[in-house]
């Protein structure tokens, strides 16, 4: 029993770097045991504002209130502190809006404001509002709360929003300005003026389908003007938000200073189609996330998409051919995942935890092991020649998402240049048993050793998949399985390129 006191620090809260503001924050006792109960609980919430944002008291009565939404009464202490100034001329009110007129409909969604000049001597800054709400009582973020200094740009009277997509289509926002001097003393406030824009609307629905390779699917919003084109984005940054230029990302302190890396765009393309084919090798890496941002003929861009995940994810791997007597290793290449960043004040940003991808063996042979998710193991003398299947299941350790990876290994007996018999005088390709229903067996001579490739193609000549993909064999029969799975009932091609000398196999898939 008694008296406790906790102070609870809410600035992570109210003014988070990384995602939305909260503006509503609420207590939840627990109590544990019957004998335990609660007589009384007192909140007090300490806020402490900045100067900019307070109004200014003028010689006389002033009356300040203090408003919220908690459904129960509260009890409001108001401490304020001022400068006085005698003689001071403020600048008076802005009289209208430039641009959007107040009022305006179907208003371009291209974030520019202007307004009149306030003619008054010294003035040199000006302090900008855009809000959701008539009263003014929340900005729709930073960008809805800016001070302009001549310091920093000779055209106080105008201010572009760096990222317009925010302003929903047909939703009405609000505004106002007021002028500043000597970087301290400000006029009122001009009227609340208000605008709604127009544009495209965000993609519904988008997911990645993974029925036939990978697609990026989604689709177009019935809202908005109607979208000319997409934009994809791609980026390993959990929660990323779409650039088409550079944006700093990491910051480096060495003796000569600080550095901020610069991270490159992650616009991939643009589409005119509501999907888009992900090919991860034109790629060059494996995003964690992508975002969809439709586009009008006027190039006015919607809002992005939420976050497209992908990650954790396991790039199929072609077959892999496996000598006995021979160590082989194998690492999958994977997705790579960077947690949220965190906002680092006028020099960029601070890179956060990556994501591990941390593996188990779900169904492998007893000479192959997993060392930090790597494969490795050597297959013994005698084992018998075919294709295998390796199964191997990995989990995300910041999600706790898993992805299922499985990898197939032909095993054939290691090179004995004392045995010219095993060794093929020519290039040969047969499929047994041809047609067949659930698996093929392919098998390759190669009188050499040579760089081979293996593909399979349907009869439109669209890629299948690749069986071996350049990688180099040994001179001797090989025998590798192919399963269709899911795959339609029909004629297949199968393409083998050895040492630039092709041959084909017609095989006929019956389900």
């Amino acid at each position: 029993s008694g008296t406790y006191r906790f102070s609870i620090p809410l600035v992570d809260l109210i003014a988070p770097t990384t995602q939305s503001a909260t503006y509503n924050v609420a207590v939840r006792i627990e109590i544990i045991g019957r004998d335990t109960g609660l007589d009384s609980l007192a909140v007090v919430l300490d806020t402490q504002l900045a100067p900019e944002s307070l109004p200014h008291v003028l010689l006389g009565t002033n009356e300040i209130r203090v408003t919220h939404e908690s459904a129960e009464p509260v009890d409001a202490l108001l401490t304020y502190q001022w400068r006085e100034a005698h003689g001071v001329s403020l600048p008076p009110a802005s009289s209208a809006p430039i641009y959007p007129a107040d009022g305006a409909t179907d208003v371009p969604r291209d974030g520019a404001f202007r307004w009149t000049p306030v003619v008054h001597d010294s003035v040199n800054l000006y302090e900008l509002e855009i809000s959701e709400y008539p009263d003014m009582r929340y900005p729709i973020g930073p960008d809805g709360n800016r001070i302009l200094w001549t310091h920093f740009t000779s055209n106080i009277t105008s201010y572009t929003v760096p990222m317009p997509s925010r302003f929903e289509s047909g939703r009405t926002y609000y505004w106002r300005v007021r002028a500043g001097k000597y970087n301290r003393w400000w006029g009122p406030w001009s009227d609340v003026w208000s605008v709604s824009f127009v544009g495209p609307a965000a993609p519904t629905d988008a997911h990645i389908d993974d029925a036939d390779g990978l697609t990026l699917r989604w689709t177009p919003a019935v809202t908005g003007t109607q979208p000319a084109y997409y934009e994809v984005y791609a980026d390993s940054v959990e929660d990323f938000i779409p650039e088409t230029g550079g944006y700093p990302w990491l910051l480096e302190s060495n003796a000569d200073g600080n550095i901020v890396h610069m991270r490159a765009p992650n616009l991939i393309d643009t589409v005119h189609a509501s999907k888009y084919p992900i090919d991860l090798a034109s790629l060059e890496f494996v995003p964690a996330e992508f975002r969809v941002i439709a586009v009008d003929v006027n190039g006015t861009r919607s809002t992005f998409t939420a976050p497209i995940r992908l990650h954790p994810y396991a790039v199929p791997d072609s077959l892999h051919m496996v000598e006995t007597g021979s160590e082989w290793r194998y690492r999958p290449v994977t997705s790579t995942m960077i947690s949220r960043l965190e906002h680092m004040e006028r020099t960029g940003y601070v890179e956060r935890e990556t994501d591990r991808i941390e593996w188990r063996l779900l169904d492998a042979p007893t000479w192959l092991n997993l060392v930090d998710g790597e494969l490795v193991g050597t297959p013994p003398e005698g084992s018998v020649r075919d294709t295998i299947t390796v199964t191997m299941e990995g989990a995300s350790a910041l999600t706790g998402r898993t992805v299922e990876h499985a990898v197939s290994l032909a095993i054939s007996p290691s090179d004995d240049p004392s045995d010219p018999d095993d060794i093929p005088e020519s290039i040969a390709l047969a499929v047994t048993p041809n047609p067949f229903e659930v698996s093929a067996k392919i098998a390759l001579s190669v009188p050499e050793s040579a760089v081979v490739t293996i593909s399979v193609y349907n009869t439109s000549g669209a890629l299948v998949t690749t069986l071996i993909d350049n990688t180099v064999v040994s001179a001797r029969e090989h025998q590798i399985t192919w399963e269709p799975g899911n795959l339609a009932s029909g004629v297949y091609f199968i393409r083998a390129d050895i040492g630039g000398k092709i041959i084909t196999a017609r095989m006929l898939f019956v389900r």
